[in-house]
């Protein structure tokens, strides 16, 4: 290495870590721009002369570890296996802050050979985030020069804390940990003919990724599915080697730090007033979700029922003018009107994210998750279902336990989503009294709590049930990375609210007003004097009418009359079409000029002469939908992520089982 006096370094880390302020730092104006050959990721080099070197940096992208996602990550894999053609070691940026997420990257470049030099990046924050560094002890472990420096408030000059270690930079290669961690015998299975001390990380990444090795001009490569676990099983070592070594160098006492973070988290990670602000946050969720979006909600209903008046009126009274009023009219109607409610839904739940309170949540509630076969990770897709179950059951994909996350993605159906919403905002309005405890908390708010609440508790129950009896590794260790609290920017905050919003407005919107106009045309037509389509007939009359009353008798121990069971059939397509259903049933029976809600207000039974949405039948709805899994796309993406028709099949039986026998009892009860 003496005799090189051209060195070609690379500068390596995650994203956020400062990297490419340092690479300035060292570079100053000496930089060329361009592109990685054969890519539109843009290149960064510079030339420095140290001691009689001349080092040519390069600023490679960002990446998280040696398996890329995107195409600037694949621009890092390639120059780094590279070595020691292209390169002659590397500059590894890290972060104060985040070391234990950075080191998984690191291992594996260790792993590869290459002569690196760790520059531990944001110093001036250690005091400010109660963390302690022994950088002896930092230094042993890994093998490797460590610099500990401030982009940001730098102390003394940075090329002359690299100097010392450039003369002996190859033999900065930092310890190997690809055998400590058992992966050489993940990798024996594959290439059992092969030399035990060829099983390397090199040939690790040319099974995996398709990377050049030495070892074999050509191999197979394992399929998505097994590629996947290997990953998976590579990442759980390495942190669980990370998570044994770090505790010997670093510590953080959150008592001791001084920024604002530091100070929330005092009480926001406190063992009990965590806890109580937690459970304040979420009760202020749902009495803000039902009592601020009250009068919007009201205008709205009372907008289109003013507007169906005025079409009757000044419109001829035809078909097409039925269809018009009773049909399209009455499913957007139904689409609109839950949009305050689901606004509001969608904004504390983006907030809490984008905040950063998110994932104080997780740690809080990761001790408590255990025992029902899931992690700390496991709150955030059970959160997120409250907005829909579909994206939060993908989400489950960052929970690095094959186990905790087949528990959490068949347990996130339990959460009450927005395509709930409708229903309970309807039959809580029905049925319970808009009246208030201690002055200002509201009955009907702390209602529509009870029943998200009951959600999160049936889907514990049910995540226990599952996790005594499915088999497989049982625990994961917790591995997140906690950001500081920040303020989200105004404009990121409402593209991504509108784009949920809109979502639910012209995705689950287009289905209902379908289903609407479907509806109006099975309510208005039938069989009469020998015509298969005859119009119009009365609803008892219709092919809705008929359909209803003959599986009236399958549900009426739930207290459903027929109306109420083919509003309940139709949801299995997506559970906001209860509501547009019984809106388009009424409005083809009762052409007078109340609103939806004073429709269903009034009804009566012929049989009972009660009201059909009474406190017993109300609650009956309200436990059903609690439990019923009525939404296709949330079963289409439990086959898709599980790939299995069982769990798929399973789940829906069983969720749908426990629904009527739950409301059959609450029925029989209140009635």
């Amino acid at each position: 290495m003496e005799k090189k006096k051209t060195l070609r370094i690379a500068l390596i880390g995650n994203p956020n870590v400062g990297k490419t302020t340092v690479f300035n730092l060292l570079t100053g104006l000496h930089q060329q721009t361009g592109n990685y050959p054969g890519t539109t990721v843009v290149q960064k080099k510079g030339k420095i002369k140290v001691n009689g070197f001349t080092l040519e940096l390069i600023d490679l992208p960002g990446t998280e570890s040696l398996h890329p996602h995107s195409p600037d990550e694949q621009v890092s894999l390639k120059e780094i296996i590279r070595y020691p053609e292209n390169i002659d070691g590397i500059f590894y940026i890290a972060d104060v802050e985040s070391l234990k997420k950075n080191l998984l990257l690191l291992t594996q470049i260790m792993d590869l050979g290459i002569p690196v030099i760790m520059i531990l990046n944001k110093a001036d924050k250690l005091k400010k985030k109660g963390i302690q560094i022994d950088m002896e002890e930092l230094k042993k472990t890994l093998g490797i020069p460590v610099i500990l420096y401030s982009s940001v408030k730098p102390e003394g000059n940075l090329i002359q804390k690299i100097k010392p270690y450039l003369k002996k930079l190859n033999k900065c290669k930092g310890r190997r940990i690809f055998s400590e961690i058992n992966l050489k015998e993940e990798l024996k299975k594959h290439f059992p003919a092969i030399d035990d001390k060829l099983l390397n990380y090199s040939l690790f990444l040319h099974y995996t990724e398709q990377v050049p090795c030495s070892l074999l001009e050509m191999t197979n490569h394992p399929g998505k599915e097994e590629k996947k676990q290997l990953l998976k099983k590579e990442t759980v070592k390495r942190y669980i080697w990370i998570n044994k070594v770090l505790k010997n160098f670093y510590t953080q006492n959150l008592s001791e730090r001084k920024d604002f973070t530091g100070m929330a988290d005092k009480i926001l990670l406190h063992p009990v007033w965590g806890y109580l602000v937690f459970f304040f946050i979420m009760f202020l969720m749902f009495q803000s979700i039902y009592h601020l979006a009250n009068l919007p909600m009201e205008l709205i209903d009372h907008i289109f029922g003013e507007l169906s008046n005025w079409l009757q009126h000044k419109l001829p009274s035809n078909k097409l003018t039925d269809l018009l009023i009773n049909g399209v009219i009455s499913g957007v109607a139904g689409v609109l009107i839950f949009v305050p409610q689901i606004t509001l839904l969608f904004l504390f739940v983006l907030l809490m994210d984008k905040t950063g309170y998110m994932s104080r949540v997780v740690y809080l509630t990761d001790r408590w998750m255990r025992p029902f076969g899931m992690s700390g990770k496991s709150l955030v897709p059970l959160i997120s279902g409250t907005a829909c179950a579909v994206p939060a059951i993908l989400s489950t994909r960052t929970i690095e336990n094959s186990r905790q996350r087949l528990i959490t993605l068949l347990t996130v159906p339990f959460t009450t989503c927005s395509a709930r919403l409708p229903v309970y905002t309807i039959i809580i309005a029905l049925v319970i009294p808009n009246k208030f405890l201690f002055g200002w908390i509201g009955l009907q708010g702390l209602t529509l709590f009870f029943l998200y609440t009951l959600g999160f508790a049936a889907a514990l129950a049910f995540g226990a049930l599952l996790h005594r009896f499915l088999p497989g590794q049982k625990t994961t260790p917790l591995l997140m990375l906690m950001p500081d609290y920040q303020w989200p920017s105004f404009k990121g905050l409402l593209i991504e609210w509108w784009d949920k919003v809109s979502a639910f407005i012209f995705g689950a919107g287009k289905i209902i007003v379908l289903f609407s106009i479907i509806l109006w045309f099975l309510g208005t037509h039938g069989i009469k004097d020998d015509k298969i389509l005859a119009y119009p007939v009365p609803l008892e009359d219709s092919y809705l009418g008929n359909f209803g009353k003959k599986i009236e008798p399958v549900f009426r121990p739930l207290g459903f009359d027929w109306k109420i069971d083919v509003a309940v059939l139709s949801s299995f397509a997506a559970r906001e079409i209860f509501i547009g259903t019984l809106s388009t049933i009424y409005s083809v029976e009762d052409d007078s000029e109340k609103t939806i809600i004073e429709k269903l207000r009034t009804e009566i039974h012929p049989a009972t002469g009660r009201p059909v949405f009474n406190l017993a039948t109300g609650w009956a709805i309200l436990i059903f939908y609690a439990f019923a899994l009525q939404c296709m796309s949330t079963l289409a993406v439990i086959k898709q992520e599980t790939g299995s028709w069982a769990y798929t099949l399973g789940i829906f039986l069983f969720m749908g089982l426990l629904a009527y026998i739950s409301a059959m009892t609450v029925y029989q009860i209140l009635k």
